[in-house]
């Protein structure tokens, strides 16, 4: 597999080059459209004075082409330079990913932060140094979602995760591919909602149906080009053009634009986010796939008659493109007098989603799956060491060997093992403060939710069998609602045990358990919940300071099971392995702690 931090490297100075010639070539052309007006005012004042007009004639019109040539090659490369530094941007965030500089990447899925949703707060999925924000590459409102789905869905199947996984496999193979297809996402505003364009495309009502009227309106235009040109030859008059298009305009503005413009006003500006859908589908469309999912998304794309989405796609944003004069007064109103412009693109966009309307929510679906397989493409590639899950669906099990947090850099990254063999078990660790406890916890977690997105996860060896993750790690009190530490974190509780109740298989995690009570209803209580917890249908982890729960261990083998952290002291330090050990700790830092940051006990 290409190695990912040479592959960046290589583009970087690949597009670094690139630019640098595009923007030589644009002050080169700045330039040169000085240069043509100045000499084509000096060469005009020169013919004039020796009054020679054919001349004259001859010089503006050949200034006048240099001249638009010029322009248009200079907005062509300016054009050129927004994709390659777009291009140089990919390559950019992915070596600043690998060398854990993501922290600023824009995009941090902070409008998916559920703080009620079973898992995603507690592990960091979406926000500020999240799961999402490191490896999202999606730019459609379609795209962000599906990824967000895909990261925070309890529905799962072996089959298809095992699925996603050959299509996450096959896309890691594919940077190139990745990064044209997330290019084009990145080319217009495709993160807008398209659901008002969506609303348009799925109404079958037409705007005009009348038999009649239809028909009259697509050539009245026609008609009155005709009346216009016949006043003109035969009269040698342009008030025949005049009267035409003054009554057109009337007709347009007295009882057609109520029409067209409610019509209008849910597509609008929806051209260029169209044109940057027929790119990506394009682009999806040109590309052989092997992987079945990736397949079945591709098919989504053919339409009933053969003809490819990319091109039904192209003609709708051009039509709809060509309702945004509406932004010109003055052009609108010239266009509707003279041709009934809205109404001639209402008609034309009427007969596009008549036959197709059903199909774009499709499209834009299919788009949108293959960004989030695309962002899922991501840790593989860039850490081709990681390994696919093993699923089970057999036996309530987990088994991690080598595991790690995949948003901690490798050269501070600690691995861990732990299996839980044995359906009903619970897992309670114990250990003194900052030695580990809660990140194990999230690591193993977030690595769950990577692979059940079917995702390759942060360790040497994965079985995961088919649970729904809830946890209750990150508990805070609630002003606004008059809620308690304590009462937050009874809510989360009550959570886990009603999805026991429902015959759920659950993965539950629990950190600190009842921390805003008393010591003993502190621990009372947590016996309680574990017993009622601990089922055929669940596997447990709990951290915990209580080193009685310990005892459950003891008293219950084969439904609890001990493992902790611990601390070493050299020179008057305290320094933490984070290395996960069988049985219960034996080890206190509370002291310690608070004599070493200075304070006198």
């Amino acid at each position: 597999m290409t190695n990912a931090k040479n592959y960046y490297e290589k583009n970087i100075q690949r597009f670094t080059s690139e630019l640098t010639v595009i923007d030589n070539k644009i002050k080169l052309f700045s330039n040169l459209r000085l240069f043509i007006f100045i000499a084509a005012v000096i060469g005009a004042a020169l013919i004039w004075r020796s009054h020679q007009y054919v001349l004259l004639t001859i010089e503006l019109i050949s200034s006048t082409v240099l001249f638009v040539a010029a322009v248009l090659f200079h907005s062509d490369l300016y054009k050129k330079r927004f994709v390659v530094e777009n291009k140089l941007n990919i390559n950019k965030k992915g070596l600043s990913r690998i060398n854990g500089e993501w922290g600023d990447f824009e995009d941090t899925g902070g409008q998916f932060v559920d703080h009620a949703h079973p898992y995603t707060y507690d592990l960091d999925i979406f926000g500020k140094y999240s799961l999402y924000q490191w490896i999202c590459t999606a730019h459609t409102y379609n795209g962000r979602k599906a990824l967000a789905d895909a990261l925070s869905s309890q529905q799962k199947e072996r089959s298809a995760i095992l699925e996603k996984q050959d299509a996450v496999k096959e896309l890691a193979e594919q940077p190139d591919w990745r990064q044209q297809f997330e290019l084009y996402g990145m080319l217009s505003e495709t993160g807008d909602d398209p659901s008002r364009f969506l609303e348009w495309a799925e109404d079958k009502k037409k705007t005009f149906n009348n038999p009649v009227v239809l028909p009259l309106l697509r050539i009245l235009p026609f008609i009155s080009l005709f009346i216009g040109l016949y006043g003109f030859l035969f009269h040698d008059t342009l008030i025949y053009f005049a009267v035409v298009y003054g009554l057109q305009l009337a007709l347009f503005g007295v009882i057609l634009n109520s029409r067209t413009s409610p019509v209008i006003e849910k597509y609008e500006k929806n051209g260029k986010l169209l044109l940057a859908f027929s790119q990506l589908v394009n682009t999806i469309e040109r590309q052989q796939f092997r992987a079945a999912y990736n397949l079945q998304l591709k098919n989504m794309l053919v339409t009933g008659d053969h003809k490819t989405a990319s091109s039904i796609l192209v003609s709708l944003s051009k039509i709809l493109s060509a309702t945004e004069i509406r932004s010109s007064p003055m052009v609108h109103t010239i266009a509707n007098a003279v041709w009934l412009w809205d109404v001639q693109c209402v008609i034309k966009a009427d007969t596009l989603k008549t036959v197709y309307g059903n199909d774009f929510r499709t499209w834009i679906s299919a788009i949108g799956q293959f960004e989030a397989i695309a962002s899922l493409a991501i840790p593989g590639f860039e850490n081709p060491q990681w390994i696919y899950p093993e699923i089970s669906d057999t036996v309530v099990k987990i088994g991690a060997e080598k595991i790690g947090h995949p948003l901690i850099q490798a050269d501070t990254r600690i691995v861990n093992d732990m299996v839980i063999d044995n359906p009903g078990v619970v897992a309670v660790i114990t250990g003194s403060n900052m030695s580990g406890k809660s990140t194990f916890l999230r690591t193993l977690a977030i690595n769950a939710v990577l692979g059940y997105a079917g995702a390759p996860v942060c360790a040497a060896g994965f079985v995961l069998p088919l649970v729904n993750i809830y946890s209750s790690m990150r508990i805070s009190d609630d002003l606004s609602s008059h809620v308690s530490t304590f009462y937050a974190e009874l809510v989360r509780i009550r959570m886990v045990v009603e999805a026991v109740k429902r015959g759920e298989k659950v993965l539950f995690l629990l950190d600190e358990l009842f921390r805003g009570t008393n010591s003993q209803d502190r621990h009372d209580g947590a016996v309680a919940v574990l017993k009622t917890l601990s089922n055929s249908n669940t596997i447990g982890i709990v951290s915990t300071h209580d080193l009685e729960l310990c005892n459950l261990a003891e008293n219950n083998p084969e439904r609890f099971v001990n493992f902790h952290f611990e601390e070493f002291y050299r020179n008057n330090t305290i320094e933490f392995d984070y290395t996960l050990k069988k049985g219960r700790s034996t080890t206190k830092n509370a002291m310690f702690l608070i004599r070493m940051i200075g304070i006198d006990i």
